[in-house]
């Protein structure tokens, strides 16, 4: 906060904290200070429930009341209200809608519990434009937005994402996104340790811990009685309401498709590497010329490489187009084919015809790595990266025609069903458990941590969530599944044994319809005799 204030920035702060750790009372202490120091200030609280309205406000009456003259200063006023002498005033509202505060003009603005409000009501979205465009984007205005995590996907999930991947620590202010992310772990809780006995005994998990963190023995009892005593025993929910990270706060509540262990180990070590490059890809946007890996260094691009090509690898491409859906993602991922190690990530929102011109132009500097490609929502991003001359395209089998259900049909691409997707998925978490792959962007770990089981039992990202980076990953981890060693030959002859499939198909239709009239002939004679 100290920081933006300094550069003369408006303050704007995203909290992600464990349960029970006095933000909520510290930042209405900021706001009453705030109101007495400066005159015609304007501040508003917006809580998820009615009741935690009122609590969350009584605070800053407390302040009041026992502030020496505080009687001098202000009062409270009706519907939750402090209006102060020299002009300033604080209030607060419950969420619930696009109209909450819309017409006023705020300088401080605290949202409280986000998360928790689109879980009940499925419109913090619509609060929170409301609220926020109460707050011009100037000097000397605060917005903070905090609250405990409530599993992947919706605002306060995306906004934290944003927050993290778009603040530039170094120049606050001219990254993409101007929230400072804030992360408050149970262990920096002076109050989180409770007395250990003489028989005290770390487990396994507990001794992980304490290694990787620094926890002491007292710690780890409280840890222990907080989860048996507060959370019935459920890791997940103590892991939601008290996490020791941000990745293990966002955990998805449900049965998860992806083992976690594994993920949570890669995602420590992801956490600690620098990528060699990180900025974006320069695109012709002539569609027929074609593109060369020509990359501008910036801190907020869409391509991230960790290990460039060398002269004898072999690469695999795994390219996920945009399904259509507001706000969906585009994404690559770059698999080096010995050891499976991720070397790059391509990750925008772009459509399917600049989505294969980044897949060509990367597939050609890996040393033309073989690229599968997914076809359903976008066929044309495999159309377009044929017409540029790709070569190693996948090509397999699809039952594609209803008449000839037994009859195979070469196509160029992959086709997602939730049968085919569980099966890549399910690929890529047994080669995750065998510790077979090198996972190195967070941005895929997280995903992959998402992605739960449904009620139809298919593998599906949560709601408000996304899995594109997941299954890029998993194209390219399929790949080398379907590919023996050493890798096929350059020349691809997917067309002509195309137009020959098809050509047999129709040859087949035709037999078919020739078939179906002389059984309608003869059920005509037979009526008529």
């Amino acid at each position: 906060m100290a920081r933006q204030a300094d550069a003369h920035l408006p303050i704007r702060l995203i909290i992600l904290k464990s349960r029970q750790k006095g933000v909520t009372t510290l930042v209405q202490a900021l706001f009453f200070l705030s109101c007495i120091e400066h005159g015609g200030l304007s501040g508003l609280t917006v809580a998820h429930r009615a009741d935690d309205t009122e609590e969350i406000f009584n605070k800053s009456s407390r302040f009041l009341s026992g502030w020496p003259g505080g009687s001098m200063l202000g009062h409270r006023g009706a519907q939750n209200s402090i209006a102060f002498k020299n002009g300033s005033r604080l209030r607060a509202f419950t969420a619930g809608g696009r109209h909450v505060a819309s017409g006023s003009t705020n300088h401080l603005l605290h949202y409280s519990e986000v998360a928790k409000s689109e879980s009940q009501m499925d419109k913090s979205g619509e609060t929170y434009a409301s609220i926020a465009n109460t707050v011009h984007r100037v000097p000397n205005t605060m917005v903070i937005l905090e609250g405990t995590a409530q599993g992947r996907g919706g605002l306060f999930y995306d906004l934290w994402n944003k927050a993290v991947s778009g603040y530039n620590w170094e120049k606050p202010g001219e990254g993409d996104f101007g929230f400072m992310p804030i992360f408050i772990p149970w262990q920096m809780d002076p109050d989180a340790r409770r007395p250990v006995g003489p028989d005290f005994t770390r487990t396994e998990q507990e001794a992980e811990l304490a290694a990787t963190f620094g926890l002491d023995d007292q710690q780890l009892q409280w840890r222990r009685w907080t989860l048996n005593e507060q959370c019935y025993g459920d890791l997940d929910l103590f892991n939601q309401e008290h996490p020791i990270t941000p990745h293990v706060a966002w955990l998805s509540s449900g049965r998860t498709f992806f083992s976690r262990g594994p993920l949570l180990s890669q995602m420590a070590n992801a956490e600690k590497l620098s990528p060699t490059f990180r900025g974006f890809m320069n695109l012709p946007l002539a569609v027929a010329a074609r593109p060369r890996y020509n990359v501008t260094e910036h801190s907020a691009g869409h391509l991230t490489v960790w290990e460039d090509p060398q002269p004898q690898g072999r690469y695999l491409l795994g390219v996920d187009p945009a399904g259509g859906g507001d706000g969906d993602y585009s994404a690559i991922e770059v698999f080096a084919r010995e050891g499976m190690s991720q070397v790059a990530e391509f990750h925008a929102r772009v459509d399917g015809g600049v989505l294969a011109r980044a897949a060509y132009a990367l597939g050609m500097h890996y040393n033309e790595g073989w690229v599968a490609v997914e076809r359903n929502y976008d066929p044309g991003c495999v159309r377009e990266m044929r017409n540029l001359g790709y070569r190693k395209l996948y090509h397999g089998d699809r039952l594609d025609h209803p008449y000839f259900h037994s009859v195979p049909v070469e196509t160029i691409g992959w086709f997602t069903s939730p049968q085919s997707k569980r099966y890549i998925l399910q690929g890529l978490e047994t080669h995750l458990r065998a510790g077979e792959i090198r996972l190195r962007s967070p941005k895929l770990i997280d995903e992959l941590l998402a992605i739960i089981v449904d009620d139809k039992g298919s593998a599906a990202a949560p709601h408000g969530a996304h899995d594109d980076l997941a299954m890029s990953a998993a194209l390219a981890v399929e790949l080398r599944r379907r590919f023996p060693d050493p890798m096929p030959p350059l020349e691809l002859t997917v067309p002509q044994r195309r137009v020959k499939a098809v050509k047999d198909k129709q040859q087949r239709f035709k037999q078919y319809q020739k078939q179906r009239r002389r059984e309608w002939r003869r059920q005509q004679q037979g009526g008529m005799v």
